[in-house]
């Protein structure tokens, strides 16, 4: 199988990666999956002896698979937060908070077009991804 990637950016609340469940070779797919969208690998070199020290991949953000098809699947950024429906003091503890999920906006490059592989803090198609 070809590396795990962005394929597509529908919209700023989701990305589409290029692995679904008919990949065989992939065995950690499964809803609520965290994944890695991370930059391509920098060189790191020891400054001293000049060797290499191998590659690191920078974060650019962490997703949870949230739709799985046949050959692609669908990762977001969900942050739960505490909502206070009730604002009586006399209501018990544990029915004034609720915890909902929502869906965060992800670091996108809008103009998607741009081929820049340095360091970055958004996701652009081609990202590589990396089961957590």
């Amino acid at each position: 199988m070809n590396d795990v990637k962005v394929i597509s950016i529908p919209d700023d609340t989701r990305i589409i990666i290029n692995v679904g469940f008919e990949d065989k070779n992939v065995d950690k797919l499964s809803l609520g999956q965290k994944v890695d969208i991370v930059c391509d690998g920098i060189k790191i070199t020891d400054p001293d002896t000049k060797k290499s020290l191998g590659f690191y991949y920078p974060l650019i953000e962490q997703l949870e698979i949230t739709e799985i098809y046949e050959k692609f699947s669908v990762a977001r950024k969900i942050e739960e937060k505490k909502y206070k429906p009730f604002s009586a003091a006399n209501i018990p503890p544990i029915f004034r908070e609720e915890v909902r999920s929502e869906y965060k906006h992800l670091n996108i490059d809008e103009s998607i077009f741009i081929d820049n592989k340095k360091y970055k803090n958004y996701i652009s198609i081609g990202d590589k991804v990396r089961f957590v």
